[in-house]
């Protein structure tokens, strides 16, 4: 009996060691009825790529050195890789259809974040996972004039819509790029 509990207690810290696979049961931005409304700001017909950011801190522009795409969907997902180079739309649309369907199969060049977000007039919440430290990530920003500006991160909050993550201390400015064939994308979670 004694080996049964040492094996039982074995199994158990193995277990929960082990790397923890998120579906969307787990994201609590996950909503089966969403339905983008068709007055929202937000676009689902082309890609938000990083054309720069901005800090108060130096009052400065900064080019990134790698491109953020973002890709959200009618039905309430988000889609985000990193390139080195600006890109083709088409080219993100190739990238974004090979990372859904390589998705959890291993590395691959392009950083692929998945996630959820909730919309408040022209407020947006991002909501993704860090799986290594099984952390929900909040991305905080607002849309205007076919931009998308993030102004936080950060795991605090739980994605509730208060005016102290909407402050602008930094913002990362993203440039709407329109595709309509970016529609013909779906996700697969």
């Amino acid at each position: 009996m004694k080996y049964f509990f040492s094996y039982l207690f074995f199994v158990l810290v193995l277990i929960s060691c082990g790397p923890k696979f998120y579906d969307k049961n787990d994201y609590t931005f996950y909503d089966k009825n969403f339905t983008l409304n068709q007055n929202s700001l937000l676009r689902t017909d082309g890609f938000y790529v990083l054309g720069n950011s901005w800090s108060k801190r130096n009052n400065d522009s900064i080019k990134p050195e790698k491109y953020e795409v973002y890709k959200f969907y009618k039905t309430g997902q988000s889609n985000l890789i990193l390139v080195d180079s600006l890109k083709a739309s088409q080219d993100y649309l190739d990238l974004m259809k090979e990372q859904i369907k390589k998705y959890g199969k291993g590395k691959n060049e392009y950083t692929l974040s998945q996630g959820y977000y909730k919309l408040q007039g022209n407020k947006i919440v991002i909501q993704s996972v860090t799986t290594e430290i099984r952390q929900f990530n909040y991305l905080y920003g607002y849309l205007e004039n076919d931009n998308l500006i993030i102004v936080s991160g950060t795991i605090d909050g739980r994605g509730k819509f208060k005016d102290k993550y909407f402050t602008d201390y930094y913002k990362r400015i993203y440039n709407f790029v329109p595709y309509e064939k970016a529609e013909e994308l779906e996700p697969n979670w």
